[in-house]
């Protein structure tokens, strides 16, 4: 765990977090980089691929891998968070990523669109 500069708390750099401890250091994430910065967001299914792991081709829910960054190019000042989701708790844990998604957007204003001459 370390203590990062910008967000004030711990912030583990390789482990997982659990869900409700990622949705939480997401929502940090995008308020304080609101006023300058990006946010990097990732959802993909998770296989497990090794030499022993064989892939079968049925339709069972598989779990997803959620990950945020924010992009510093230095990787002392970079914050990466990730967690997996389970199919049973996908409904519950996307009904709280998308309310900390839309809480961090709020800053956010459209673009001013230039006027085209004729």
């Amino acid at each position: 765990m370390i203590r990062h500069p910008q967000l004030g708390f711990l912030v583990t750099m390789q482990k997982r977090l659990d869900n409700e401890r990622f949705l939480s250091t997401l929502a940090v994430l995008l308020k304080t980089s609101s006023e300058q910065g990006s946010v990097y967001l990732e959802q993909k299914r998770l296989i497990k691929t090794g030499p022993d792991t064989v892939i079968d081709a049925t339709d069972a829910p598989y779990p997803l891998l959620f990950r945020a960054t924010d992009g510093a190019k230095t990787k002392a000042k970079r914050v990466k968070i990730s967690t997996i989701v389970s199919p049973k708790d996908l409904d519950q844990f996307w009904q709280n990523y998308t309310d900390a998604l839309k809480s961090g957007m709020a800053g956010l204003r459209r673009k001013d669109k230039k006027k085209q001459r004729k």
